[in-house]
């Protein structure tokens, strides 16, 4: 550590040189000129993050998503820093649940294999031209309307929901809707029937009868979801994906008195959290700050090392990213299908989680 003339801030060594030289030229603008700049609130985050030199000893562990039919999955399941695998049970498959959760287990030898059922999630049911102006989804629901839907990238508006699932629209999406597409509705009237779908139910049966206990379950809210999942999965060992505003209610609410599980974990799922925090975004913050506190063992998933897939090296956004979640407590992190799916943005990513590991454990393996 060493502390930069004109300011007596000190300025973590373990900062990227061009960060700290960043730092310097601030630090001079204001001793020159004599002003008292207010610091920015990315100032305020870079001098706060590592005032101590870094912890060495930390184990980080990684969870790739696996894609069930992708010829580089070997190389998923043998990469040395890869903890785990996860299916997403969303991806498409050519065989029974049955047989390729039998199939992956046995690629993954001595590594989890964790399958991540959907839940409450809301996704698009079969491919979709909104010209139409209508689109069916996973889950019968009850919303006061009109109200706005949240697809990727873009925003629709809902004026009427038909038998349960079928939503009509006025302000219609300009693509076409893929099949799985996951939706977000915000508004606090929104109640989804039932959790578990059929596939989710399918894959806890299979997993049950060949002894796959790991299960990921998307949109957790309540302790009414950990039962629906045991009643086809005794002896599942779950992780509560928090997505919503209620799961984060859940969360704060959590009662460690109630008869919970000992390997009952959450996971800060950020994407879909992200968004359902509405119009008060910088609550995410207090969120997965909340989720570390109440779970010291805790996972966190999606945009992690995201900005690979749309440019040649990661962003400094992403590293601070990381770095704030580390300082918050995570040790356990899950990369998307996006990175995982592609061999080359891959190989990328675990370049750059390399670093990271060397950076924070003083060693790879």
């Amino acid at each position: 550590m060493f502390v930069d003339s004109g300011s007596g801030n000190p300025t973590p060594t373990s900062l990227p040189e061009y960060v700290r030289a960043f730092l310097r030229d601030v630090d001079e603008h204001r001793h020159f000129t004599g002003r008292q700049i207010p610091a920015t609130h990315g100032e305020v985050a870079l001098r706060s993050f590592q005032q101590k030199p870094l912890e060495k000893t930390m184990h980080l562990q990684l969870i790739a998503s696996l894609d069930p039919y992708g010829e580089h999955r070997a190389h998923v399941i043998a990469h040395p820093l890869v903890h785990a695998l996860r299916l997403n049970t969303i991806k498409p498959i050519t065989e029974s649940p049955r047989h390729v959760l039998k199939r992956l287990s046995r690629e993954c030898g001595e590594k989890p294999l964790w399958i991540d059922v959907k839940g409450r999630q809301l996704r698009v049911t079969q491919y979709t031209d909104t010209f139409y102006g209508s689109v069916e989804v996973s889950h019968r629901l009850h919303v006061e309307t009109p109200v706005d839907v949240f697809f990727k990238n873009t925003v629709a508006r809902i004026v009427e929901v038909q038998n349960g699932n079928r939503l009509i629209l006025s302000r219609i999406p300009r693509r076409t809707l893929g099949k799985g597409e996951a939706i977000n509705i915000l508004d606090p009237s929104l109640e989804i029937e039932g959790y578990l779908t059929a596939q989710d139910i399918a894959y806890l049966r299979a997993a049950a009868k060949l002894n796959i206990f790991n299960v990921l379950a998307s949109f957790f809210e309540r302790y009414q979801d950990l039962i629906d999942i045991h009643r086809y999965h005794p002896k599942a060992q779950v992780i509560a994906k928090i997505e919503s505003a209620r799961g984060m209610e859940f969360v704060r609410k959590f009662d460690p008195e109630v008869i919970i599980p000992s390997d009952f974990h959450f996971m800060a799922a950020q994407d879909d959290l992200y968004i359902n925090m509405g119009a008060d975004k910088p609550q995410i913050l207090n969120a997965v700050q909340d989720i570390i506190r109440e779970d010291p063992k805790a996972i966190v998933a999606s945009r992690i090392l995201t900005s690979l897939e749309y440019f040649n090296e990661v962003t400094m956004a992403d590293l601070m990213m990381i770095a704030h979640l580390i300082s918050l407590g995570y040790r356990r992190f899950m990369l998307s299908d996006g990175l995982c799916y592609d061999p080359i943005l891959f190989a990328k990513a675990m370049a750059v989680w390399q670093q990271i590991v060397t950076l924070y454990q003083g060693e790879t393996p």
